[in-house]
């Protein structure tokens, strides 16, 4: 059974997500909340685009190639994120999108977003908005990428998703990661046993506490100055 109809203005992610600023956005989401399985998937690769999706709970991955092999993990969206945006030019979903856990996310038909669009000015500076955000994110995941230590690249992730959960009015010291070690390894370009080298080191410096998939930051300070490579 799919769950009621979302009202975008009661929503906790409206900050982060494109109804914000506009209340008759209602009429394009309504019906369309989506149940996405752990392990399912949203869209593939190069299918044809026809709807954005705003994660309302849980997380996604998302994939470019076949993974574990060939693939490569190229970002992870959470709840007020956008998918889809990508594929707008080309008509074509660039990457596939993978549930990381049950999640559910509210879909938005291009089309009628673009009527939407043509009838906001406040509207489309939101969705400008969006689109810059997932630019500068892009930008970061270029600078993250060209560190050559594998301890800075992991302390800015994890700093990165500290960031992103005080955005959503969590705590950013207390951490709890729907993505695996091999996932981060596979979006930082980094192997699985570097990546749990990497935690057991901060942890040992007492930069980080590390239970599983639970990570609490203990000295952000610290973690920042292994971040920008002040730091082994």
């Amino acid at each position: 059974m799919l769950p009621a109809e979302p009202d975008c203005m009661l929503c906790e992610r409206r900050h982060l997500c494109l109804p914000v600023v506009r209340d008759d956005i209602d009429a394009i989401v309504a019906g369309s909340v989506r149940a996405v399985a752990a392990g399912d998937t949203l869209f593939l690769e190069d299918e044809t685009f026809a709807s954005l999706y705003a994660v309302r709970s849980g997380a996604f991955k998302t994939c470019v190639g076949a993974p574990p092999q060939r693939g490569r993990v190229t970002g992870f969206a959470l709840p007020g994120d956008l998918l889809g945006l990508d594929a707008i030019d080309s008509g074509l979903h660039r990457c596939q999108a993978i549930a990381l856990q049950d999640s559910e996310v509210c879909e938005l038909p291009y089309d009628q977003v673009e009527q939407a669009l043509a009838a906001s000015g406040m509207l489309q500076r939101r969705f400008h908005q969006l689109m810059s955000r997932e630019i500068v994110r892009d930008h970061a995941l270029m600078r993250l990428l060209g560190q050559r230590q594998a301890g800075a690249r992991i302390a800015a992730f994890l700093l990165g998703l500290s960031e992103r959960a005080l955005e959503r009015g969590q705590s950013g010291a207390e951490l709890r990661l729907p993505m695996s070690r091999e996932d981060i390894g596979s979006h930082l370009g980094l192997r699985i046993e570097t990546v749990s080298h990497v935690l057991t080191r901060l942890r040992a410096s007492g930069c980080l506490r590390v239970r599983l998939r639970e990570i609490d930051i203990i000295d952000k300070p610290a973690l920042r100055e292994v971040a920008e490579g002040l730091a082994a």
